[in-house]
């Protein structure tokens, strides 16, 4: 059964299409984890720029594709980074939704990486 804070967290959510699905995992990803992360995707790349500028990167002054490259090292490299973002992600998941996150979290973790590197990448396309 859900509860107010459960439902008010799914009437904030963006639609997103879906695709077709094999699993669970999968089913996970469309109905959870992308419309989360286009909901949170301004969020997502302040709180990547905050941590890059924090690192004394020259964030501001890199080009597009040197942004990428360093989004994709930073993601790698820095676990609290990791961590922080998927915080901003998981911290909108119902009850249930967490659960089942946790309990695969192996799997829906190393996804959930996966598309917040795309989604970081997407925001600094080529001028």
């Amino acid at each position: 059964m859900e509860d107010a804070r459960d439902q008010a967290l799914k009437v904030l959510r963006p639609h997103v299409g879906h695709a077709e699905t094999k699993s669970e995992i999968e089913a996970f990803q469309h109905a959870v984890l992308r419309p989360l992360l286009k909901l949170q995707h301004d969020l997502l790349v302040l709180q990547f720029e905050d941590q890059a500028r924090s690192l004394k990167l020259p964030w501001d002054r890199m080009p597009a594709a040197e942004r990428r490259a360093t989004a994709e090292h930073l993601m790698q490299t820095h676990h609290r980074l990791r961590a922080s973002l998927t915080g901003l992600v998981t911290g909108l998941m119902t009850r249930e939704e967490f659960g089942f996150f946790l309990l695969h979290q192996d799997e829906l973790g190393k996804r959930l990486s996966s598309m917040l590197m795309a989604r970081l990448q997407s925001a600094y396309p080529d001028s």
